[in-house]
């Protein structure tokens, strides 16, 4: 992958939370090191390796290289990224709104953004909706990436009403979702490498391990996410579009 691809997968995403990043933060005390200007908390996909994940490690690349002076802290949230969506995406809210909290009480001047691919967005989707309300205050802004919204995305759920960003949350929020992504999308004609992006891996149930070189070519040929298939930045900045569910491509 490029860095060329790299910069475009989240463009439009990190402009807009540079924008928000840098508003004022309000009357919070100065804090001392070794806290950051910014904390980067950012839940990866299905079946990804522990870590950010190559659309976490995207957008934080990005951001790092436009935010200045600023210093950064960067979160992987740890939780299993499995098929069990209802258990891992809770374990994965536990362990993001545990140390989101911490940080806030640390940290109470840093400006924290909160990010999520696939199920990390769920993920993102149910910390916010679990953290006492004070805590909005400290955030600046979320950015989600192919947050599951669609049918078939409910029914890996299990059936039911899908999880949302909480509404202290929803103004502070730019959510990206790549056309034919049945993640997040109700259509979706692209079924097979879109999986590649949600899973990571080219075929239902399989083994990632010992294909991980044929999963980046799907991945590079076929994700939009990965692949750079973004509204370009620059053009989404001219005509002022707010944060909210942006198509890519």
């Amino acid at each position: 992958m490029t860095p060329r691809s790299l910069v475009r997968i989240v463009g439009v995403v990190v402009a807009t939370t540079l924008a928000l990043v840098s508003a004022p933060a309000g009357g919070r005390a100065a804090h001392a090191d070794p806290c950051s200007d910014i904390a980067v908390v950012f839940a990866r996909g299905t079946h990804q390796a522990s870590g950010l994940g190559d659309v976490g490690e995207a957008f934080v690349d990005s951001l790092t290289s436009q935010v200045g002076g600023r210093s950064i802290g960067v979160y992987a949230v740890n939780y299993p990224a499995s098929d069990d969506y209802r258990a891992s995406a809770s374990n994965g809210s536990d362990d993001a709104s545990a140390h989101i909290q911490r940080t806030v009480a640390s940290c109470p001047n840093t400006r924290i953004v909160l990010g999520g691919y696939s199920q990390g967005a769920t993920v993102i989707d149910l910390s916010t909706s679990a953290m006492p309300p004070a805590v909005a205050d400290h955030v600046a802004a979320v950015a989600l990436f192919g947050e599951p919204s669609s049918g078939f995305s409910s029914m890996l759920w299990g059936g039911g009403s899908l999880p949302t960003i909480g509404p202290l949350y929803s103004s502070k929020t730019i959510n990206l979702c790549a056309p034919d992504d049945p993640i997040c999308t109700g259509g979706g004609n692209n079924y097979g490498a879109c999986f590649v992006c949600s899973v990571g891996d080219d075929k239902p149930g399989g083994d990632i391990r010992g294909e991980q070189a044929r999963s980046r070519r799907m991945i590079k040929d076929c994700c939009p996410y990965t692949a750079g298939a973004v509204v370009d930045v620059h053009r989404l900045e001219s005509e002022g579009q707010e944060p909210g569910i942006h198509q890519a491509g």
